[in-house]
């Protein structure tokens, strides 16, 4: 079966982050159709065993299979869940983030049910990454006695990268910061140091500062500096003519290994510093591959690559590295589109994607 096909059937299926069962149970019966290979399900994440000649050496591949959600359909140009080709181009919801390298791990697993990988494989089919991360999370804790037999063990994660070789990502964690103050009628509003809405703007109006000023000194010499977005902004009783007496922010604050250290006395204390009260959400360390794995040099020298590139958005290679697994980010999609109404994947990185995986797989094992 060619990735195409595969792709087709994957994006024809809603599978936005928390909702993945219904695809899970499509991977699942497929594999199991189009495989031999032992097949477990954790949940709704699907985890396929591909026994290899050498049974001390294991790959894992990882590829998560939830989406963000489709947002404005006027946006797009085509269905979001109608795999569309145009001009080598293939649109569809999750293409590039990341059905297509899920696409290629699936035709990887079909095409070794008729020949044995030079080593063990796990096929790591995941939920939740656009959101708790609990899917890679949870699948790597219940793999980890298995990993206890093998004397080596190394990881892809499929994210976006056009097949080039990425080693590593910043930490992250979302912060939700609530204002308190006085309502009231709007004909009578209580002094502005006194409104939620103000105290709040107040405290978006210090975020570069605040940025500027941790960057000078934990700024990593590979990751980058630490990032904060707002992401939401949130007021009002309903009542257009009634001062709300709570306001909340939120963030997507990006860190450091140096600051991922302090992050929450950090963000508590500036926070507190404005009025403010802090909610911590899924706070994730930066993942990191060292670029003298041989994982990494596999993957770098079939991507013609030199240096060393890191990327800006967070993925579950954060896990591999918290569990002392070196991994490489490595996948067909392309991050520029990701996210974005009109997603696309190059047809022809796809196309070449489950010759390439083979291939880090050969090179890796020997």
């Amino acid at each position: 079966m060619k990735t195409i096909e595969i792709l087709s059937g994957l994006v024809a299926l809603l599978s936005e982050s928390g909702n993945e069962k219904e695809i899970a149970d499509y991977i699942d019966f497929w594999a199991r159709q189009h495989t031999t290979h032992r097949v477990t399900r954790i949940g709704n994440n699907v985890l396929v065993h591909i026994p290899g000649n050498d049974r001390k050496k294991c790959l894992i591949f990882n590829g998560h299979i939830d989406t963000v959600k489709i947002g404005e359909r006027n946006n797009w140009q085509t269905d979001p869940l109608h795999l569309t080709n145009k001009d080598g181009k293939l649109y569809g919801l999750g293409t590039s983030d990341m059905k297509g390298a899920v696409a290629a791990m699936m035709e990887m697993a079909a095409n070794y049910a008729a020949m044995q990988p030079a080593c063990d494989l796990y096929c790591m089919f995941v939920v939740e990454e656009e959101t708790t991360g609990d899917g890679t999370n949870s699948t790597l804790n219940y793999l980890k006695p298995h990993l206890k037999m093998y004397d080596k063990v190394a990881a892809i994660i499929g994210e976006s990268t056009k097949l080039g070789a990425v080693l590593g990502h910043r930490g992250n964690a979302f912060v939700k910061v609530t204002f308190h103050g006085n309502g009231g009628h709007a004909s009578r509003p209580p002094k502005p140091t006194d409104q939620s809405v103000y105290k709040a703007h107040s405290f978006i109006a210090s975020i570069e500062k605040q940025k500027e000023s941790w960057n000078k000194r934990y700024t990593d010499v590979t990751l980058g500096g630490v990032g904060i977005a707002v992401t939401a902004l949130q007021a009002g009783t309903g009542a257009m003519n009634q001062i709300p007496t709570e306001t909340t922010v939120t963030l997507d604050v990006r860190t450091v290994p140096a600051f991922h250290a302090k992050f929450q006395q950090k963000i508590e204390g500036w926070v507190k510093a404005y009025g403010g009260e802090a909610k911590i959400l899924y706070p994730c360390p930066a993942g990191f591959c060292s670029p003298d794995e041989n994982i990494a040099k596999v993957v770098m020298n079939l991507a013609k690559q030199t240096e060393v590139q890191v990327t800006q958005g967070a993925t579950d290679q954060q896990f591999f590295t918290q569990a002392g697994i070196p991994a490489v980010i490595c996948g067909p999609g392309d991050k520029a589109v990701i996210h974005a109404p009109n997603e696309y994947i190059d047809e022809r990185l796809l196309t070449i994607c489950t010759a390439r995986y083979m291939q880090i797989v050969s090179d890796w094992a020997a």
